[in-house]
């Protein structure tokens, strides 16, 4: 019998020139980029389910410096 199981990670969001930098600050260089928000955080779920598959530690790392982000969380099911 399989279980989803599902939990939510915070994520930054950075406005860039040509898109978006979304990053997840609970795994090292765990970030993508991508022309649209909707594509951007879609690639982020699967970067962190690749984290998670991975065996990465959960590891805090500290925010970027950039000034202006905004702090969003993404919901990771089917893991």
């Amino acid at each position: 019998m399989q279980t989803n199981s599902k939990i939510q990670l915070p994520v930054t969001v950075h406005e860039e020139n040509n898109g978006y930098l979304v990053k997840c600050p609970f795994f090292k260089d765990c970030e993508v980029r991508a022309e649209t928000l909707d594509k951007a955080l879609e690639n982020i779920r699967d970067a962190i389910k690749t984290c998670i598959r991975d065996g990465n530690d959960y590891r805090i790392q500290k925010f970027c410096t950039i000034k202006k982000f905004h702090f969003r969380t993404v919901t990771i099911d089917e893991i």
